[in-house]
């Protein structure tokens, strides 16, 4: 997302992603595969497979093939148990389940590597936080640009290029 906002508490993370465009992801997988091909890792394949699922992800979004969106969220809440090696997908605190399956056993293999040592709540709920977190953090962007009649299915972002507009159709509605 190019931003976030994290809050600790011992081993339990609040992640906020905050809309900052994505356009380094394609860069960002490029040098993770270059460093994939230098030193062959198990940990560089997986992060691989995240970024490129990412990106299979963000081209079905977007209806284009071969194109990414600019930027996305999934909508919402991701909780990562790494000592319970479990994922929960909540919206608006209810069970949500994702527009793409995931093979479990490779998932469990991620939380292993990457998620071992505490929960992760990654909050993809751009209506939840865009009223609570952004007034504070982005006080003059938010009182200048992101407030305007067209809410709650439209969020704007910016005043150049960028915005979230809730999906109205197909596997990522909603």
């Amino acid at each position: 997302m190019g931003s976030t906002w994290i809050a600790k508490a011992g081993n339990d993370y609040e992640v906020i992603l905050h809309p900052k465009d994505n356009n380094e992801i394609g860069r960002s997988a490029f040098n993770v595969y270059q460093a994939y091909k230098l030193f062959g890792s198990r940990d560089f394949a997986l992060t691989l497979i995240r970024q490129f699922e990412g990106l299979a992800y963000a081209e079905e979004i977007q209806g284009i093939p071969g194109l990414t969106c600019r930027e996305w969220q999934t909508g919402f809440t991701v909780t990562i148990d790494g000592p319970g090696a479990s994922v929960t997908r909540t919206l608006d605190g209810a069970p949500v389940d994702p527009a793409e399956d995931y093979d479990e056993t490779l998932e469990e293999e991620i939380i292993d590597a990457f998620f071992w040592d505490g929960t992760y709540a990654i909050n993809g709920e751009p209506t939840d936080y865009y009223f609570t977190v952004e007034p504070i953090m982005n006080v003059n962007d938010f009182a200048t640009t992101f407030v305007f009649e067209e809410m709650p299915n439209y969020l704007r972002v910016s005043n150049c290029c960028s915005s979230f507009m809730v999906s109205q159709l197909g596997d990522f509605a909603g």
